[in-house]
């Protein structure tokens, strides 16, 4: 699991076969379901903040024109134009750009928590353990559940003196395995 939540769903049982993107068990989603909320009325609101910046950075763009064209024409003083020209920079310098990319930051990284409460098999094979129980709460990076793909093994056995002329490379044996049968 990538994030930490109690266990409310198992969809599967130790030998089933699955495929790649099967769902294995979810998480407890209402913690995340939260901070999904509170991350999209983030963004709502930056996005708020930049329209009410680019407004005002527009009137301060003309008030910085206006007050040029008065200064150029000798009736307004030097400090007025840079007081204008003050205020039109400290609006574009972008906070409002940053406030709402840090806002969509913060949804995606709530979303990515929201969406690893279900967790799903990274390869197709065959479930071998469950770690995890129903009420269990997750832990970060600890395995839940143990697919395996035995589809392809590669096995090293002795084989005594006496019999190792009877294989070959590439050779195809039945192999018995006295702890399996």
């Amino acid at each position: 699991p990538k994030v930490s939540a109690r266990v409310t769903g198992i969809y599967v049982k130790p030998g089933d076969a699955v495929s790649q993107g099967q769902t294995l068990l979810t998480l407890d989603t209402t913690d995340y379901e939260a901070a999904l909320k509170i991350a999209q009325a983030g963004v709502a609101a930056a996005e708020a903040g930049k329209r009410s910046a680019d407004a005002q950075l527009e009137q301060a763009r003309l008030a910085y024109e206006r007050a040029k064209a008065l200064y150029d024409s000798g009736a307004l003083s030097k400090q007025a134009l840079e007081q204008a020209q003050t205020s039109y920079e400290i609006l574009a310098a972008g906070s409002a750009d940053a406030a709402l990319a840090s806002a969509r930051a913060n949804l995606e990284q709530a979303q990515n928590n929201f969406n690893h409460c279900i967790l799903t098999s990274p390869i197709n094979g065959v479930v071998g353990n469950i770690l995890l129980s129903l009420g269990d709460s997750s832990v970060i990076g600890s395995a839940a559940v143990i697919v395996t793909d035995a589809s392809q093994l590669e096995l090293e056995v002795l084989v005594n003196e006496g019999e190792v002329s009877y294989i070959s490379p590439g050779q195809e044996v039945d192999l018995l395995v006295k702890a399996a049968s």
